[in-house]
């Protein structure tokens, strides 16, 4: 079974958004597919069409392959930012090793002063304090919320996306890179003369791997 949405943006456990489910990808525009089935070694392969609504009358195919290549945009944009959390997270569980692995005053300093400064890029990403849906009430939602939102309602309907639609992606996505950047310029000074200090005492150096 197909639901006729395309993959969901790149998550992370325990994520909480308001307004939307993060697990709900942009909808498949109409356009020819392929169904494949794979069973017992065999895998066959069958034509799919999607069709405009016959009553959409005043929007053209083309009008919803627009609207479907922004929402793909959005997600992607979406991801980048849970990969980056999911990236931060990862890096900030190697710091506390690290520290827990020995008793050193310069290391633990240094540890404090790198996490915090992850987490102030993770807190502009992400709402950290929720825990639950109602949670997004009481504290701000942030940039990943804000992007999924904007996927959702250029998503919803059948419809050309707006010159706003653009406006505010363009907006969310220069907010993105500014992040990324402040926390790619923190791998490479921080992270880096912490992973010295680490070398210099045995230690192995921290992984900055992206997340994928």
């Amino acid at each position: 079974m197909w639901d006729l949405r395309y993959p969901e943006p790149v998550t992370f456990p325990g994520i909480v958004v308001r307004s939307v489910a993060p697990e709900v990808g942009p909808q498949a525009p109409p356009d020819n597919y392929a169904v494949r089935l794979t069973a017992n070694g065999l895998t066959e392969t069958k034509p799919l069409v999607i069709e405009r609504d016959p009553r959409l009358t005043n929007i053209s195919d083309a009008d919803l392959q627009q609207q479907f290549q922004l929402a793909i945009q959005i997600r992607d944009k979406t991801s980048e930012a849970h990969q980056a959390v999911i990236r931060i997270r990862a890096i900030k569980d190697q710091i506390d090793q690290r520290a827990s692995a020995v008793h050193d005053g310069v290391i633990s300093s240094m540890a404090t002063t790198l996490k915090r400064k992850l987490s102030d890029v993770e807190e502009d990403l992400y709402q950290v304090r929720n825990r639950s849906p109602r949670d997004t009430l009481n504290y701000p939602i942030k940039l990943n919320n804000q992007l999924a939102v904007l996927q959702h309602l250029v998503d919803m309907g059948d419809a050309r996306s707006t010159d706003q639609d653009y406006d505010v992606f363009k907006e969310l996505s220069g907010h993105l890179a500014q992040i990324v950047f402040r926390l790619d310029q923190i791998l490479g000074t921080d992270l880096k003369l912490f992973n010295d200090q680490l070398l210099r005492r045995g230690l192995p150096a921290l992984s900055t791997d992206r997340a994928h």
